[in-house]
């Protein structure tokens, strides 16, 4: 069903951009009153949400709180001798966050990146010492 809002970009097999309003009012009605032609093609976009609801606000503003605080906590619990604890809240925290916001996300992705790069060399290099001592 077409709502209103909706942008129309195609009727039947003619793009609608290329038609005057006038146009295509003139087109569907040729269309519906043809005998041979037994259905209407229309197609539409939808437009993109703007205005989000107050859910939407509402969960944006936990993920928020709860992604923060893990985040936070985990920064406190890094200098004190539970550090593997904190570690572990921090990327947790940062998790959380990247699943609302886009920044944390690409932090993540990119220190993932990182990681397995590193990881990768170092087993480069560990292959090459341990055949260095072999030969």
């Amino acid at each position: 069903a077409i709502k209103k809002g909706y942008v129309v970009v195609g009727i039947d097999n003619f793009i609608s951009s290329t038609l005057s309003p006038d146009d295509a009012t003139s087109l569907i009605h040729a269309i519906l009153s043809s005998p041979t032609s037994s259905k209407l093609s229309i197609t539409t976009i939808a437009p993109p949400r703007i205005n989000k609801t107050k859910w939407d606000q509402l969960r944006k503003t936990a993920v928020a709180a709860g992604g923060g605080t893990l985040v936070a906590s985990g920064a406190v619990l890094m200098a004190t001798p539970l550090h593997p604890v904190g570690h572990a809240m921090a990327l947790g925290g940062m998790g959380v966050l990247g699943m609302e916001f886009e920044a944390p996300r690409t932090v993540m992705n990119s220190a993932k990146e990182r990681w397995s790069k590193r990881k990768s060399w170092s087993r480069k290099k560990s292959s090459s010492v341990s055949q260095g001592k072999d030969g």
